[in-house]
């Protein structure tokens, strides 16, 4: 994996939590929150790196 990919997965998720914590959710919706920006994270990273 290049440093790209690993940095923009972490970014997504790292806006997942913030976005959690601001919006007052519970750990759970916080934890759904961070998979979910580290998913969509990969999928740029995949789709950039395709290119």
């Amino acid at each position: 994996m290049s440093t790209f990919y690993k940095s923009i997965v972490i970014a997504g998720a790292s806006i997942g939590l913030g976005w959690g914590v601001a919006e007052g959710y519970g750990i759970g919706g916080i934890i759904g929150l961070m998979l979910a920006g580290g998913f969509v994270g990969a999928m740029i990273a995949l789709i950039k790196e395709k290119k």
